[in-house]
């Protein structure tokens, strides 16, 4: 921590003995879009007689710290109008208050509902123009045009983003094909908890309804004054504000999705509501809500574990899964914010996401490359053996998000910029079941013959395959989750227009902490055959058989029946026995706790080197401190003995990180980074 301080002092000592005396006059504002009465991000705000330029801000604001007392003209540049020019006389001192507003172009030939989209991937242009790094931005109103369903999907669109898919829907968010786990996600550019599984890093964006975001950033080249596990990249969701739009706003849909293989209709709603309060409009609250349900059904079959044999490439398993899916999502934000004085600014915001999931999935894996292969060519063959499991999963999750946030945006003595939050947020994953039935047959069960032509691979098995008697018990684990990490996090930023040399810009320089708490604890109770043998064609274990599955292309064969099979092994326990080895080494294996803090500090300046040219240069410095504990476990020849011990641990590190942006802008159409 001592480090941590020296090493700051020092680099805002250096930053502040740089630049010149501030002189006292500034000029600020908003810049506000007349046809749409909602205020620009990203426009360009030049004041023409002393070529310096700056682009607003998330409310419109911008501002010219050192301005010399006289008159000039401001030149707002946009994408989707034309430049718009406004006088303004600036007196010796103090702040010189101009407000724009500005018309966007408008086609009369298109449709309102056109013509909304249009705007906002204009608005997400126009960020993402002016932007300091290499970024893109979705919109809001692009985002409704597709039928998202969370935050993840909202990005595929993105180039360069792709998604880790569970079960159709987009969950992971993945930037320049790196893995996930390597991505920053902040909501409002506060620190997430995440739910994800086994301790991974990556932040699960299927927790956050895509209808409660006003924009989705990502910054595939990050600056300094952004974390340094951003490594793939940053990815920051921003809700909406009370100040975004003068008049306030209300957003509501009603809508529904129909599955046609299930025959289910499922419901979705949202509502966000937000304006400024009071006479003088000092106060703003924005709340939105969010649900969404849906019901569906999947069916997948895989052909695995290829491999040369006597020259042809042949698979050795087939698995086929069978899915009822139900998942909903419940989102609600509330924002408070508050402007004391004119630059000043609080904000309270409170979020909460909720995502559950409940999937029945029946599996049939086959291994047919078993006993004697015969008759083989290219595409065909025959196996004299063949070893099929059935297995069902009844899988209940609950993934939470919740986070709190107090922030303010200062302007100090006219020039300098203070923007600070302190945060909390948790993550959680809780999955109250998971109960596994398997039964599997014989090793050389079911003779085969596979036909490898055509679109799609077929293994034809012998007709005991069908059959429930040929499937004995094997064994049934039950299984309970939970993962928890807590993240608080503060941090401070201050920025400054400055001169260097004959050339404008400004510095930036700031500190963060962050400190992570995560936790997972695995309950497993696995019960194998005791007493008397027996198989899927007890009375009432076997379910149906999926009917025209994969469109008739494949028989399933036989399913389980999850309700029978509980209700036989409450009825029969003493069929059953406890596997105590097994339960434990399942339960205490990936069981662990850690604790890590993270000390940041960041100098950088950016410099307008032309009116075309523009460089960023920074570091920043990051000191990680981390405890862990774990359970080792003891195996006899590879098998857990049943003894093992808690290991715990520390580690130390830090990162210094230089970083250089460059950016070219000939004209309004082309920028190059």
């Amino acid at each position: 921590m001592q480090r941590f301080a020296r090493i700051l002092l020092v680099s805002l000592s250096a930053l502040f003995a740089g630049n010149l005396p501030a002189l006292a006059a500034s000029v600020s504002g908003r810049v506000r879009d007349a046809n749409a009465n909602a205020f620009l991000l990203g426009a360009t705000v030049t004041i023409r007689e002393l070529d310096r330029t700056t682009t607003t801000g998330p409310g419109g604001e911008y501002s010219f710290g050192d301005v010399p007392a006289g008159t000039y003209q401001l030149i707002v540049s946009h994408l989707g109008g034309s430049d718009f020019t406004q006088s303004v006389t600036v007196a010796a001192t103090g702040d010189t208050r101009a407000d724009l507003a500005v018309a966007s172009d408008v086609v009369k030939l298109g449709a309102f509902v056109v013509e909304g989209s249009r705007e906002g991937q204009l608005r997400a242009l126009q960020q993402k123009r002016m932007a300091l790094d290499i970024m893109d931005a979705v919109a809001a109103d692009a985002m409704g045009k597709f039928p998202d369903g969370n935050a993840a999907e909202a990005l595929r669109r993105v180039p360069g983003v792709s998604m880790e898919i569970d079960q159709d829907e987009g969950r992971y968010v993945v930037v320049r094909g790196i893995d996930s786990a390597l991505n920053n996600v902040t909501l409002n550019n506060q620190v997430l908890g995440t739910p994800s599984e086994q301790g991974n890093r990556g932040v699960a964006m299927d927790s956050v309804p895509a209808d409660l975001v006003a924009r989705l950033e990502v910054s595939k080249a990050v600056t300094p004054d952004k974390d340094g596990t951003a490594i793939g990249g940053s990815i920051n969701i921003v809700t909406q504000s009370a100040f975004d739009r003068p008049d306030g706003f209300f957003f509501g849909s009603v809508s529904g999705n129909y599955d046609d293989f299930r025959n289910r209709t499922a419901p979705a709603a949202s509502l966000t509501f937000g304006r400024v309060l009071g006479a003088d409009g000092r106060w703003g609250i924005v709340a939105g809500a969010s649900y969404s349900l849906k019901i569906y059904k999947s069916q997948t079959s895989d052909n695995l574990g290829w491999s040369l044999t006597n020259g042809f490439w042949m698979p050795s398993t087939q698995e086929s899964f069978d899915y009822d899916i139900m998942r909903s999502r419940l989102g609600v934000n509330v924002a408070l914010q508050f402007r004391p004085a004119a630059k000043q600014e609080l904000a309270l915001r409170v979020n909460h996401n909720i995502f559950t999931d409940h999937e029945m999935r029946q599996q049939a894996s086959f291994e047919f490359k078993l006993g004697t292969l015969s008759n083989q060519t290219a595409l065909t063959g025959t196996n004299s053996g063949g070893r099929s499991t059935r297995e069902f999963r009844a899988y209940n999750q609950t993934g939470t998000i919740d986070a709190l946030a107090l922030e303010g945006k200062h302007t100090l003595a006219t020039v300098y910029n203070l923007t600070w939050q302190v945060g909390a947020s948790r993550g959680e994953r809780d999955v109250p079941k998971r109960d596994d039935w398997e039964f599997r047959s014989g090793t050389n069960a079911f003779p085969n013959s596979y036909n490898l032509a055509g679109e799609s691979n077929l293994v034809t098995p012998n007709a005991a395959f069908y059959d429930p008697a040929s499937y004995p018990f094997r064994r049934v684990r039950f299984r309970h989750d939970l993962e928890r990490e807590d993240v608080l996090s503060a941090q401070a930023d201050l920025k400054r227009e400055a001169s260097f040399g004959s050339m404008r810009g400004f510095w930036k320089a700031g500190t963060k902490f962050v400190r992570r708490e995560k936790a997972d604890d695995r309950e497993n109770s696995n019960y194998t055959l005791a007493g008397t043998a027996f198989t899927l064609a007890e009375p009432g274990l076997a379910g149906t058989e999926p009917a025209n599955y994969f469109n008739g292309r494949y028989r399933f064969g036989p399913t389980i029946n999850l309700a029978a099979n509980e209700a036989f092994f409450r009825a029969n326990p003493n069929r059953f026995t406890r596997d105590v080895i097994g339960s434990l080494n399942n339960s205490i294996a990936g069981d662990f706790d850690a604790r890590e803090e993270v000390f940041a500090a960041y100098g950088m300046a950016s410099v307008d080197l032309s009116r075309t040219w523009k460089l960023l240069v920074g570091a920043r410095w990051e000191d990680t401190q981390a405890d862990y504990g774990a359970n080792q476990l003891n195996t006899v020849g590879g098998t857990f003995s049943g003894v093992y011990r808690r290991v715990t641990g520390s580690s130390s590190y830090s990162n210094f990180m230089p970083g250089l942006h460059l950016a070219w802008r000939p004209n309004k159409k082309l920028v190059a980074r």
